[in-house]
């Protein structure tokens, strides 16, 4: 539980990561994603960032519905269903709709503008663009959304020891260890942020042959 971890980047992060549904034919999709600042310090154009193998198509973002602050007291297990979130969450603490400026399939991210101002008390994550992949030891903290539950923690560290994907190769993948908590399906598209709680990158997922145990 994200509610349970007071790390500086935690908490900052925490504001910014919104659980991600959207309607693509007769199914209901999810991810995360998270606000990222502008260049330009005194804007609040609500910029979102989460993996190309989530939203990569016009058509899905402009139904994308995210949920801001979805999380749950520290020490509560409840976690619902999707389809309790929709019917539950706050209407003030969701937006509705993006406008795709930028998406790669080759680095896996895709950068969206949000039709609606993020919510009150939401926070834009800063990035930096010095490469980690290479910088064994290096901390990494994600919030993610495992399975479509509330805000999760999870603490890692860059592992230049770990083989690579022949897809997927080390520099503009990041490969990382799970010290505490973990991620799942739901997760993918969440920010990655370094002790700062900068954006170093963004959850493709696991590769290899034990993805259980990576």
């Amino acid at each position: 539980n994200a509610a349970c971890f007071s790390e500086g980047a935690v908490t900052e992060a925490r504001d910014a990561v919104a659980h991600m549904q959207w309607i693509a034919g007769p199914f209901i999709y999810m991810c995360t994603g998270g606000l990222i600042a502008d260049t330009d310090s005194s804007t609040d154009i609500p910029y979102f960032l989460t993996a190309n193998h989530c939203i990569s198509r016009g058509k899905d973002a402009r139904n994308l519905e995210n949920f801001f602050q979805f999380n749950t007291p520290c020490g509560d297990t409840a976690c619902g269903d999707i389809f309790d979130t929709r019917a539950n969450h706050p209407q003030e603490l969701r937006t509705l709709g993006a406008t795709i400026k930028a998406t790669n399939r080759t680095s896996d991210y895709t950068l969206m503008e949000l039709s609606e101002a993020a919510p009150a008390g939401s926070a834009f994550l800063g990035w930096n663009s010095t490469p980690v992949a290479d910088s064994s030891g290096t901390p990494l903290y994600r919030i993610s959304h495992p399975g479509g539950a509330p805000q999760a923690f999870s603490a890692h560290e860059v592992d230049t020891s770990k083989g690579t994907c022949s897809s997927w190769p080390r520099g503009p993948w990041i490969y990382s260890t799970d010290l505490t908590g973990a991620t799942e399906g739901g997760s993918s598209g969440s920010p990655v942020v370094n002790a700062a709680g900068q954006v170093v990158g963004q959850l493709s997922g696991g590769c290899g042959t034990n993805v259980n145990d990576q």
